[in-house]
């Protein structure tokens, strides 16, 4: 049997563990992230090695970003995260929270890489240079901004307007200018889908996290859990897609 379907059977089985475990033992959220990303990361990265540095290195740059939206988003009372630790950045923002945006954006490049593009790149393309710039002049704007009045970080609807500025914005240009890859990022997003349906279902129900905040455009109600629409198109349906539309955006070749 070709290696790839051995890894798919893997994949499929550390996802049914970690839904199983998730849903009856109701384990903290770093446990979870362990089952549903850690793992399947640490399998795909002892098969292929050669794309561990590239795609750590754009995991960093996403998971910076995210720090910074992170801040936005807590300030609104999108979310709130809860953690094992007694540290939190800034005084908000759990640490599991990056742990959760670097293995999550390291998963899925690596299946695309593995799956659908398994060749040798440039750890430092142009194009990533740019995004390291981008990200560090987001960071420094959010510490400015924080050092003169954090209060300017609390945006009305910031899921929505985050969600649509660096989720749905950059994943349709990136469909539109490439329509040959639609397929291959469907499918990655397939399972990211698949990932964070139960993973999302289960964390409600163990309070791994909720949405303390009312500036959503709506609820959704799923297997006796509620949460707000912008989580359910954003992180539960496109997460997948729209880290892969980041990284055709400014980490690969095409």
């Amino acid at each position: 049997m070709n290696k790839k379907y051995l890894d798919i059977l893997l994949l499929a089985v550390l996802l049914i563990v970690g839904t199983l475990v998730s849903f009856y033992f109701e384990p903290s959220l770093l446990v979870s992230i362990t089952f549903f990303y850690i793992c399947p990361s640490v399998w795909l990265s002892y098969r292929s090695p050669k794309h561990i540095k590239r795609i750590t290195v754009f995991s960093i740059l996403v998971t910076a970003l995210f720090f910074v939206a992170d801040y936005i988003a807590v300030s609104d009372k999108a979310w709130f995260v809860s953690s094992i630790f007694g540290y939190r950045f800034l005084g908000v923002l759990p640490i599991e929270d990056s742990i959760w945006a670097f293995f999550g954006s390291y998963l899925f490049v690596y299946c695309y890489e593995y799956f659908f593009d398994d060749i040798r790149h440039k750890v430092y393309e142009r194009k990533l240079k740019i995004f390291a710039m981008g990200t560090s002049l987001a960071a420094v704007i959010l510490a400015v901004l924080i050092l003169i009045n954090p209060q300017l970080l609390s945006i009305p609807y910031a899921y929505m307007w985050l969600g649509l500025s660096l989720g749905l914005v950059p994943t349709i240009f990136v469909i539109l200018r490439h329509k040959n890859i639609g397929f291959k990022l469907l499918v990655i997003n397939a399972y990211s889908l698949v990932i964070h349906l139960p993973f999302e279902i289960s964390a409600l129900k163990s309070d791994q996290w909720n949405f303390p905040g009312k500036n959503f455009i709506g609820w959704v109600s799923i297997a006796g859990v509620r949460f707000p629409i912008e989580e359910l198109v954003l992180y539960v349906m496109l997460t997948g897609i729209i880290i892969l539309s980041w990284y055709h955006l400014f980490d690969h070749k095409d």
